[in-house]
């Protein structure tokens, strides 16, 4: 309960900041904030399965320029077995600390290709949840709509390694998939 107060002020640390330096005249660097749902297949063998699908929404929140930003956010993510004589279901919250790069400078009104890479830690916060630590990159696109919006599509892997089982110390659940989402 600890880690997620400490993780909720420093989201509102980052909102508030963000709030003040926009009052002030423009800097060099701008707040953001990447809110994404994503869908991955499992790569891997694991538990006696042919694999485990992974269903995870994200938000990150962070100061960016135009060609480079970090943030920190948090994800929740649902792991199923893909075997129809059972399995697993494992869930997660994460905290992660992320950083994407443009390899063209990112201005508000333009299409943009974006590379990202996150890594962080799923705490046991509630009964039923796993611990571990989280890790994803990505390749994406960033479509900027008429209005202002921008929406993002996007190919990820991401690898969540779930801790103290009762037989095995580390078990590593790796996927690929694809995600979409919003950003301001």
């Amino acid at each position: 309960m600890r880690m997620i107060k400490i993780w909720m002020f420093i989201a509102f640390s980052l909102v508030a900041v963000s709030a003040s330096a926009q009052i002030q005249s423009a800097k060099r660097f701008n707040f953001f904030n990447r809110t994404e749902v994503s869908y991955s297949l499992a790569i891997n063998e694991v538990l006696g399965t042919s694999g485990i699908n992974a269903f995870r929404i994200k938000t990150i929140f962070g100061k960016q320029n135009n060609f480079f930003g970090i943030g920190a956010g948090i994800s929740t993510a649902s792991f199923n077995t893909i075997d129809r004589s059972g399995g697993g279901n494992y869930n997660t919250i994460s905290f992660l600390a992320e950083a994407h790069a443009f390899p063209f400078k990112n201005e508000d009104s333009g299409n943009n290709i974006f590379v990202k890479a996150a890594a962080g830690y799923s705490p046991r916060v509630f009964n039923g949840y796993n611990q571990g630590f989280t890790y994803d990159a990505g390749l994406g696109y960033i479509i900027t709509t008429k209005k202002g919006g921008r929406l993002f599509i996007q190919a990820l892997y991401l690898q969540q390694n779930l801790s103290q089982f009762n037989f095995i110390e580390t078990v590593k659940l790796q996927s690929v998939g694809l995600g979409v989402g919003v950003g301001f």
